[in-house]
Formats: structure tokens, C-alpha cells, sequence
């Protein structure tokens, strides 16, 4: 988060994870919308549950990336949220 608050234009995508010590993945996502409300978050979890896709849904989150993912699938994930980045 300092970072990012430091320099919010040089960082093009968030990726965090749900469970956190002190603040949750979508706690974070609420701080980034704060800073640069169209910087792509998205949060990783080893159990990507309906409570936990309802909750993202009311936040900024663009996607949620499960853990068990191989490297090329969650390369091809933050791609994505960087297209949509250059693109918006």
C-alpha cells in the first residue's frame, strides 16, 4: 500500500492474497479503488467459495485467481488485467 500511494501511476495491476494478517485481500482491494479507483485487483485464495465471489462483487476486484492455477494460467490472468488497463 505505500507504494502503491507513492507512486500510484507506475504500477499497472494488484495482485493480493485473500487471507492476510491484518487486512483481507478485499480489504486491500477497497484501499487500491481508494488510491486509483481503475487499478485491476485481484485476489488469490485456495478456496474460492460463493461468499467469498459475492463479497468481491461489491468491491473492485476484476478477478479471482485460485491458487491451485499453474504459472501459464495465472500469467495469462494478470495479462488480462493489464489489457483491460491499456484498453480503459
Amino acid at each position: 500500500m505505500a507504494a502503491l500511494s507513492a507512486a500510484p501511476v507506475t504500477i499497472d495491476v494488484v495482485i493480493t492474497d485473500y487471507n492476510m494478517p491484518g487486512m483481507s485481500g478485499l480489504d486491500v482491494a477497497r484501499e487500491v479503488s481508494l488510491i486509483r479507483a481503475n487499478l485491476p485487483v485481484a485476489v488469490a485464495s485456495g478456496a474460492i467459495t460463493a461468499d467469498l465471489c459475492a463479497n468481491a462483487a461489491n468491491t473492485r476486484i476484476r478477478d479471482l485467481i485460485s491458487k491451485g492455477l499453474d504459472v501459464q494460467a495465472l500469467c495469462a490472468a494478470i495479462e488480462q488485467l493489464v489489457k483491460e488497463v491499456s484498453a480503459g
